[in-house]
C-alpha cells in the first residue's frame, strides 16, 4: 500500500503472525526457487508479478477481507484485541476508500525448473 501509513504496517504484522500460528508462511513465494534449488532441480527461472487494484475493484480490499475473516483466531490468540482490530479496520477503509491510495496486496510468483536428466 502506498502512501506508506501505520494503519498498513500493522495489519501487515497482524497478517504474518495470523500466518505463523498455523505454522504456516505467508512468504513462501520468496521462498520457493531456493526450494527448487535445494531439490537439485537446474535451469530455474523466477518470474514475479504484482497486480495494482484501483478504487472500485473487487480485490481493492482482499488483505482486509482475509484478515476479518481471521478475526476470530487473530483475538483468540492474542496477536490483536478486539478494539485495536475494529480501529485498524475502520482506518484502513476510509484509506481505501481514498483514490490516491496505491494497493498492490499480492505478489504472485511463478517459479519452473529442470529435473536433472
Amino acid at each position: 500500500y502506498y502512501p506508506p501509513h501505520p494503519t498498513w504496517d500493522r495489519l501487515h504484522e497482524i497478517f504474518l503472525a495470523g500466518f505463523r500460528v498455523d505454522g504456516a508462511d505467508p512468504l513462501i513465494g520468496r521462498r520457493v526457487p531456493g526450494i527448487f534449488e535445494d531439490a537439485g532441480l537446474t535451469e530455474i527461472q523466477v518470474e514475479a508479478r504484482m497486480d495494482v487494484y484501483p478504487r472500485g475493484h473487487s480485490r481493492r480490499a482482499i488483505r482486509l477481507e482475509l484478515l476479518r475473516t481471521m478475526r476470530p483466531k487473530l483475538v483468540a490468540s492474542g496477536i490483536v484485541g478486539e478494539t485495536e482490530f475494529d480501529d485498524l479496520d475502520h482506518s484502513a477503509q476510509e484509506l481505501l476508500n481514498d483514490p490516491r491510495t496505491l494497493v498492490l496486496p499480492i505478489l504472485f510468483f511463478l517459479v519452473t525448473g529442470r529435473r536433472p536428466e
